[in-house]
């Protein structure tokens, strides 16, 4: 799904006693591997892979967006991006959104919706002109967060998933 940045931006909405602002990287490498395992359902996040990305050449913090839930715990995340490398290529001015994350405790309370507004309006501000973010067709509570933040969809890829199996002699 793609949003253009040359259209004016709803502002972020937080609900009472919710904050935003960039992550504060390492610091709270331990408390965003939680939010991601809760919000994901997953283990695969851990503090070494977190501090990996955070380390990469163009990661840009100001893009590593937190919305903070009033006790302090981070409830939600997007990590905004742009590869420089990619828009000289092609000759675009275009960000990415991705991923985008709530923590199950503090789902359908504009939260996503909120953390994603500030990562375009900041793209928005640093010239570029479209934002993309990807998610699978069948992640129907996704994508109606990223049409409700104005993405339409743009663009298509069908991947074959592939389930190997052993032949009939049990290879």
């Amino acid at each position: 799904l793609a949003r253009p940045l040359d259209q004016p931006l709803p502002e972020p909405v937080l609900p009472p006693g919710f904050s935003l602002r960039p992550s504060l990287g390492a610091a709270e490498a331990e408390a965003w591997v939680r939010l991601h395992r809760a919000a994901h359902g997953t283990d695969t996040m851990t503090v070494e892979r977190r501090l990996s990305i955070i380390q990469v050449a163009g990661f840009d913090p100001a893009l590593d967006l937190v919305a903070v839930a009033p006790d302090g715990r981070l409830a939600a995340y997007c990590v905004g991006s742009i590869s420089q490398e990619e828009n000289a290529l092609t000759g675009r001015q275009t960000g990415y959104t991705d991923p985008l994350a709530t923590h199950p405790d503090f789902q359908r309370k504009g939260l996503g919706r909120a953390v994603m507004l500030e990562a375009l309006d900041r793209m928005q501000q640093w010239g570029l002109r479209e934002a993309i973010v990807t998610t699978g067709e069948d992640n129907l509570p996704a994508i109606r967060l990223y049409e409700a933040s104005g993405c339409r969809l743009a663009r298509r890829r069908l991947y074959d998933q592939l389930k190997i199996k052993g032949n009939a002699q049990g290879d």
